[in-house]
């Protein structure tokens, strides 16, 4: 299968932040900031999947994957000061980002009996990222770009991980599940404005454990233990200071510890229209914090602190009705949160409990003419993190979609019709105070064609695609 998508964004955001130097109770700086994003995304990716049934007992999956990425953002930013009506500096940020992955998955699956199954494989890919970040002051419409502002950073990522997991069936009520991956990653970077390397080696052996027990088709109970490690995205390998103010910067150390987490759940299903699960998760905290340093400046830097312990409890809801002309399917998720340690002179004590809520639906408006709306209602309420407050966040969008002959559809999408389109942040403590004030319009339309080509037979591909790509995309979302 060959995909290939093309994405324009184009977004405008005002900002308020107050900063103070270390210790100092009068402002160091109040900037109002315009900042217009205009974005464009390729992305390409190619996926070829062979399965061979090698005896009665045996199965062979091969993927080879391919993503390619390129973005391209430019911003420009300008910073008022103290509610002046021309701006004191206006700023010029161009990002070119391409990334490329290569990725290929074989397993192999036996089964000994129809109640004990085995499956066997090695998952590996190889990440390429080059970013050249420029960034310069706008003089007579003309950008002039400051080396010392500006980098290229260029990094590979290495990962393989063999695994294997057995599928024991005890009984048709009671399934348990036993499986062992072991990840080795290597990640090198160069930055080339400072000529810096970086290398980092990471080992983690990721047990999984699965147990289920269904008495009847009404009713299904579920228990799992996983383990998982929160490896740097590659941006927060480049050691290079990324300014997003006159007097604020990102540095990370590109030798932070990737923390090891623990998960454990429990889902019962009902009827399968009601979903209730309890989710514990704990590990080393890691959050981005913000340092005063020398000079009135203030360094945001990712670095782990103690112990997190968070509690999730969701329940979910979805049915159909009207002859499955109307879809819903709504969502309400609690959590409470516990994170303490310290970071340097940070020290971390928060104790929080936020909760989510969703609605989603579709309605099937004409199914001789193949229309169909849909769309989503969200809600956060307010948090206490690590570094920082923030307060609660809604919106509503909707979509339609026309289905023609030959599978062709087109779409139309209006997100974030209905949104709180202010957000703020702030964390005050004895020795430092951020607090930061947003206004962003996320209102946006996207129209959309969808024309499959080929014969119908090779749309069974559909299930296999991005079997195997599925790692490297999630580090590229992390990004």
């Amino acid at each position: 299968m060959l995909d290939i998508s093309y994405g324009k964004t184009i977004k405008e955001q005002n900002t308020h932040t107050l900063y103070r130097q270390y210790r100092q109770t009068d402002p160091d700086s109040t900037l109002y900031t315009q900042n217009n994003q205009d974005n464009k995304d390729w992305i390409i990716t190619a996926n070829l999947n062979y399965r061979l049934q090698t005896n009665k007992k045996g199965k062979l999956a091969v993927d080879v994957d391919y993503v390619h990425a390129d973005k391209n953002n430019q911003m420009p930013i300008s910073y008022f000061r103290n509610e002046n009506t021309v701006p004191d500096q206006i700023y010029q940020q161009l990002t070119d980002e391409t990334t490329n992955s290569y990725t290929t998955k074989i397993e192999y699956e036996h089964t000994f009996t129809p109640m004990n199954k085995l499956k066997a494989g090695v998952e590996s890919y190889l990440l390429e990222n080059y970013n050249n970040f420029q960034y310069g002051s706008i003089f007579n419409n003309e950008i002039i770009n400051d080396t010392q502002l500006s980098n290229c950073f260029d990094t590979k990522e290495y990962y393989i991980a063999p695994y294997a997991t057995y599928t024991r069936i005890w009984n048709p009520q009671f399934i348990s599940i036993v499986g062992i991956r072991t990840e080795v990653l290597y990640q090198h970077g160069i930055q080339h404005a400072t000529g810096e390397h970086v290398n980092r080696h990471e080992f983690a052996p990721v047990p999984t454990f699965t147990l289920a027990y269904t008495p009847n088709k009404s009713h299904q109970l579920v228990y799992a233990l996983t383990t998982k490690k929160l490896t740097p995205s590659l941006p927060q390998l480049n050691p290079f200071r990324y300014y997003i103010s006159p007097t604020v910067y990102i540095q990370q150390d590109p030798y932070t510890k990737a923390p090891l987490i623990w998960i454990q759940s429990l889902q019962y299903t009902l009827k399968r229209h009601y979903v209730f699960s309890l989710n514990y998760i704990t590990g080393e905290g890691i959050n981005s914090f913000r340092m005063p340093v020398e000079g009135g400046y203030t360094r945001i830097i990712t670095r782990t602190f103690g112990r997190v312990h968070l509690l999730n409890a969701i329940a979910n809801w979805n049915n159909s009705f009207w002859n499955d002309r109307i879809y819903l399917n709504a969502s309400l998720q609690g959590t409470f949160n516990r994170s303490y340690g310290h970071f340097q002179e940070y020290n971390v004590d928060v104790s929080n409990f936020s909760y989510n809520a969703s609605l989603d639906w579709q309605v099937q408006l004409s199914q001789r003419y193949g229309w169909k709306l849909d769309g989503n209602i969200k809600y956060r309420s307010k948090k206490v993190l690590a570094q920082e407050h923030s307060d609660d966040w809604y919106t509503v969008s909707l979509g339609l979609t026309k289905q023609f002959k030959n599978g062709i559809s087109a779409y139309i999408n209006g997100n974030n019709l209905i949104n709180k389109d202010h957000s703020r942040s702030f964390l005050e403590t004895e020795t430092y105070n951020f607090y930061s004030w947003s206004k962003t319009y996320f209102r946006s339309v996207s129209i959309g064609v969808s024309i499959p080509f080929g014969r119908k037979k090779v749309s069974g591909a559909g299930k296999h695609t991005n079997s195997s790509s599925s790692l490297a995309k999630d580090r590229l979302k992390a990004e």
